[in-house]
């Protein structure tokens, strides 16, 4: 067995300003990568104006539903799963497109499909508008290029136009 001569020797001063040097330069690296990578963020692409590459058959339309909040009415950030949870829930949406077929004919029940709304009488006039839609109907589309996800469904499956997308709440 060997015997040590004496304590441990402490780092010296300038070692400890150097790794402390080193440490905050290494932090202002990720920092600045941080800040350069928000910057490249775009915001997603607007499909109404942009376009997209499909266009829906017969009575379908194409809804791009309203992505949840991330700050509540007070400022707060809300979580990633809260998020998620809302997006689940959400059932308000903007419609992109409409099928040739979206108001001719007849509902089960004979309604007239161009009866929609008394504002809302021609697929022409629905483009743009916000609609509620019932949950669980579509298809989900995702989009490659960007990730966007818009909803495929029927026009008979929405329930209405709202003038104002985010005075609706969506709870589990």
């Amino acid at each position: 067995m060997m015997k040590q001569n004496g304590p441990h020797k402490a780092e010296a001063p300038a070692d400890s300003a150097a790794a402390v040097a080193r440490a905050r330069a290494s932090n202002a690296l990720v920092e600045a990568a941080a800040r350069g990578a928000l910057r490249e963020m775009k915001p997603p692409p607007d499909l109404l104006v942009e376009g997209f590459p499909f266009t829906p058959a017969l009575w379908m339309i194409v809804v791009e539903p309203l992505q949840p909040r991330e700050e509540t009415d007070g400022g707060i950030a809300v979580v990633d799963l809260s998020q998620e949870a809302e997006a689940f829930q959400m059932t308000v949406g903007r419609v992109l497109r409409a099928g040739p077929a979206s108001f001719d004919g007849e509902t089960t029940g004979h309604v007239r499909l161009s009866n929609f709304t008394d504002d809302i009488q021609r697929r022409e006039d629905l483009i743009g508008k916000y609609v509620v839609y019932q949950r669980h109907v579509g298809q989900d589309l995702t989009l490659r290029k960007t990730g966007q996800v818009v909803k495929a469904m029927k026009v008979t499956d929405l329930l209405g136009v709202t003038d104002d997308p985010h005075a609706w709440k969506f709870y589990i």
